[in-house]
């Protein structure tokens, strides 16, 4: 268990092919709590907008800092960004909730697990304006959006 955050690299071989990991790992505080900002990039896949999920099962994540551990639980989640957003996970018991900038909520309550997605909702005015995903180019894009959860360590045994 580490005493702090710390990164780490290594290298696995596999049937004859070498592989390189890097990741983080970050401890979960009490005071200040941990707040972990999770990010969802907008994007354009060919001719769709819509923003990269978040998947928290990912062990080594390409651009998540898993907090990996059966005592980890999140105790709220807030919209990061300037626009209501809907958030959802791809547990059907949780979501969508829709968020105001600012705004918290506890639906997402629990151990941070499966993926996570984010959208503009379509009361937020910047969803009236629909991004052009071209070839080349991306006009009008929709901005990123993040929230930012509150992390927690508890008894495993206590859920």
């Amino acid at each position: 268990m580490p005493t702090a955050t710390t990164t780490f690299n290594g290298q696995v071989s596999f049937e004859g092919k070498n592989y390189t990991m890097a990741g983080t790992t970050e401890m979960v505080q009490l005071t200040p709590p941990s707040t972990p900002v999770y990010e969802f990039p907008f994007v354009c896949t060919g001719a769709n907008p819509g923003w990269l999920p978040l998947d928290l099962d990912e062990e080594f994540g390409w651009r998540e800092r898993r907090y990996a551990g059966d005592n980890v639980r999140v105790v709220n989640v807030r919209n990061t960004t300037g626009h209501t957003i809907q958030l959802r996970t791809n547990n059907p018991a949780v979501g969508p909730v829709t968020l105001e900038p600012g705004q918290r909520t506890d639906a997402f309550n629990g151990h941070p697990q499966g993926e996570w997605s984010a959208s503009l909702s379509p009361s937020d005015p910047a969803s009236l304006v629909p991004p052009r995903c071209g070839a080349t180019d991306i006009s009008d894009p929709w901005p990123d959006l993040q929230v930012e959860a509150t992390l927690e360590c508890a008894n495993p045994d206590m859920d």
